[in-house]
Parts: C-alpha cells; sequence; structure tokens
C-alpha cells in the first residue's frame, strides 16, 4: 500500500471542498441574492463554520498531505508526522462545521414574520414538530423571500463538506501513522528507508 498516493488523493480532495465550504457560507449571507443587515441574519452564520472551519483550516491539512505525499527528502516521513497533526485540526475545524450546521438547521432561521420584526420562529419547536419536516410551516416567513429553502440547502451543503471532510482527515490520520512508522511505499526500494 502506498501511504504517499493516498496522502495526494486527500489532499486533492479537501482543497475543493474547503472551496466550496468558504462559497456556501458567504451565499448564506445573501439569501435569493439579497444583501442583509447584521439584525437581518441568523446568528449561526457569525460563527463561520464553513469559512474558517470547513474552509481555511482545511487548507492547513491539505497542503501538508500534499507535501507529503511527494517523493522528496527524508521521504516525507517528516511529512507524514505533520499530516497527522494537520489532519488532527482539520479534523477539528470539520466537525465545528458538522455541529453549527446542524444546530442551525434544526434552529431554523431568522426571518420577518410580516409585522415588520425580526425573530426565530422555530426555535422552541420540538425535533418531531420541526420546519425541517413540515414544509407548510414555510410561509411563516415572509421576508427575505425563500430564506428557509436557502438555509436548509447551504447548511445542507456545509453538514455534508464537513462530514466528508472529517472522514477524509481521519483517514488521513491513519494513513500518516502507517506512513511514518513504515514509510511512504513511493516507490524508491522497499518504503522502510523512505
Amino acid at each position: 500500500m502506498c501511504t504517499g498516493k493516498v496522502a495526494k488523493c486527500i489532499g486533492l480532495m479537501l482543497y475543493p471542498l474547503g472551496l466550496t465550504a468558504i462559497l456556501a457560507n458567504l451565499l448564506l449571507f445573501l439569501p435569493s441574492g439579497v444583501v442583509l443587515g447584521k439584525h437581518e441574519v441568523t446568528d449561526f452564520l457569525w460563527y463561520l463554520h464553513g469559512f474558517i472551519g470547513a474552509g481555511l483550516l482545511m487548507f492547513f491539512p491539505s497542503s501538508v498531505t500534499l507535501a507529503a505525499g511527494e517523493h522528496g527528502l527524508c521521504a516525507n516521513r517528516f511529512g507524514m508526522f505533520c499530516s497527522i497533526i494537520f489532519s488532527s485540526v482539520g479534523i477539528l475545524g470539520a466537525v465545528y462545521c458538522v455541529v453549527i450546521s446542524a444546530l442551525a438547521l434544526i434552529g431554523g432561521p431568522l426571518c420577518d414574520t410580516g409585522d415588520g420584526t425580526y425573530s426565530y420562529p422555530f426555535r422552541d419547536d420540538l425535533l418531531q414538530d420541526n420546519y425541517l419536516f413540515d414544509s407548510s410551516l414555510w410561509d411563516i416567513c415572509k421576508h427575505p423571500e425563500n430564506v428557509i429553502i436557502w438555509n436548509i440547502v447551504f447548511f445542507s451543503i456545509l453538514l455534508c463538506i464537513g462530514a466528508v471532510e472529517a472522514i477524509l482527515c481521519s483517514i488521513q490520520v491513519i494513513n500518516g501513522i502507517i506512513g511514518f512508522l513504515c514509510g511512504t511505499g513511493t516507490g524508491t526500494g522497499t518504503g522502510m528507508g523512505n
């Protein structure tokens, strides 16, 4: 098994996932293309879980993992060790994104229910009576238009991206341990001296 190739593959997959997470987080600030004020944006967006957790934080393990997968000096045992550390940080960022996205989905969006004030009409609902399972409740939000579906789509995307990133980083932690202990197997001999 070539741990270097696995590391390179994982590193290449993390980049587009991180960029997509940043884009999804930014789009959540613009429901239906409308720019909202600070008091009109769902509070979970200010945690920047897609921008920081699944986005910027993912570029570190991606870069280190890519470097660990390359042929290089010391055959990357040190690179594999570093990839373990940075992938662990990546797991934390991805889990952070998953948790905040799940909480945002359960709690629902901030919206104007027709009286001119913004509130969270679904925050006190029980999970079995949640708006996610009953689309007839979606008419309660008058402004911004389509904010519920906008939030469901993009928080779901961020939740999925975070879950995939957590899995990939976990695989790289295991791969990094094997690569550190046994060598990267990059095709330069037996892999033990790599």
